[in-house]
């Protein structure tokens, strides 16, 4: 037995010792700390485009959830269509066999199937979804505009342009923007943007990104593209782009902050204050 003996499995350091320990371990983080840092602006440096999804991104994806789309924006026009609900619910089925996937997909088909215009339909689903707990946030506006002004910024989302203008009305205190990508110095690449084959391809699709790298006239390297979910990051990153991984709306107006200092426009935290009276125009 060690312990018989007078082992001890907790052996003590003189009491300089165990300051020097403390010291050295304090600076081995400082230098992790430092080194990531460093390496996160070096990729800042090298980006020349930002992909920035919507839901989840833009705004907390809890106060409009794809469900409340579903069940009362889809339904509501769907009745207004005379589609029986099932019928969305065996499409989707349907297709997801065959690998097609995405429910704009399923809509799509439904909409050919039944003579009517999906344009029509999307225009009509957002009036149906209630987007009212969506709060104001005037800050992420100036911030996107700024960051908008020295490189080019795409929202990039698997949703419909008429959910993105919504998303950009609420954010804007309920006031619709005339022309929000204007007006904001973006772009938009909704899911009708991807329409090709008879269907949609979204984010998550083989190769989707590259091409739409490859068609705003950059590489995937000089992307970087923010994005609330796992899934997306790992296709992503398989396509070399610039992945962030965002928790909450502040994480963007954070890496749009960087953006902003990484490409000289400022050197201090954005406030909405400087901003305020040239959104909207």
């Amino acid at each position: 037995d060690l312990q018989s003996v007078g082992f001890n499995h907790s052996p003590t350091f003189p009491q300089g010792a165990l300051r020097l320990k403390n010291k050295v371990g304090v600076l081995c983080l400082f230098f992790l700390a430092l080194s990531s840092l460093f390496l996160y602006n070096i990729c800042m440096k090298n980006v020349k485009a930002l992909f920035i999804d919507c839901d989840g991104v833009l705004y907390d994806k809890k106060q409009c959830t794809n469900q409340d789309m579903i069940d009362i924006g889809f339904g509501k026009t769907f009745e207004q269509y005379h589609i029986p609900f099932e019928a969305f619910n065996q499409k989707h089925a349907e297709l997801k066999q065959q690998g097609i996937r995405g429910v704009w997909n399923s809509v799509l088909a439904l909409c050919n199937e039944h003579h009517v215009s999906f344009k029509d339909f999307a225009a009509n689903m957002v009036q149906y979804t209630d987007y009212t707990r969506i709060s104001k946030d005037m800050e992420m506006l100036a911030l996107l505009k700024r960051a908008g002004i020295v490189l080019p910024i795409y929202i990039v989302t698997n949703n419909i342009a008429p959910h993105l203008n919504k998303i950009f009305a609420c954010l804007n205190g309920g006031k619709p923007f005339k022309n929000v990508q204007k007006e904001l110095n973006i772009h938009f690449i909704t899911i009708e943007n991807t329409l090709s084959d008879g269907f949609f391809h979204s984010k998550k699709m083989e190769n989707q990104l590259t091409k739409l790298c490859t068609k705003i006239g950059y590489k995937p390297q000089e992307v970087l593209l923010l994005d609330d979910t796992e899934s997306v990051r790992k296709v992503a990153s398989n396509q070399g782009l610039q992945v962030r991984v965002i928790r909450t709306p502040r994480d963007t107006k954070t890496i749009l902050r960087s953006v902003l200092h990484e490409k000289g426009t400022t050197k201090k935290p954005v406030f909405i204050r400087k901003t305020r009276n040239r959104i909207g125009r």
